[in-house]
C-alpha cells in the first residue's frame, strides 16, 4: 500500500495538476494530492486530507475484479477532482 500511496503522489507531482485556492489572496499554488477512498478493495478516491485511517487495518491480498486492487487503477487528479483511472 506504501508503494502504491508513493507511486499516486509521484504520478500526481509529474502531471502538475493543481488547484488554486480563491480564499488565499498571496496566490499560492496548492497542490491536489488524491488516495484511495478505503482501506481494502477501493473503488473510488477522496483528497488526502479525507483519507481514511488505515494503520489498524488488515486487508486481504487477493485482487478483487472491479477495484483498483493490483493496478488495476489509480487515484488522479482529472478537472480539479479525484477520479480513478481504470487500466
Amino acid at each position: 500500500m506504501k508503494k502504491m500511496l508513493f507511486l499516486l503522489f509521484v504520478i500526481v507531482a509529474i502531471s502538475g495538476c493543481t488547484s488554486n485556492d480563491d480564499t488565499n489572496t498571496t496566490n499560492t499554488t496548492q497542490y491536489l494530492v488524491c488516495v484511495p477512498a478505503t482501506c481494502c478493495h477501493p473503488i473510488a478516491c477522496v483528497p488526502e486530507d479525507q483519507a481514511p485511517d488505515c494503520s489498524n487495518v488488515m486487508c486481504t491480498m487477493d485482487c478483487q475484479p472491479g477495484t483498483m486492487d493490483c493496478g488495476q487503477g489509480y487515484c488522479a487528479v482529472v478537472n480539479n477532482k479525484c477520479t480513478v483511472i481504470w487500466n
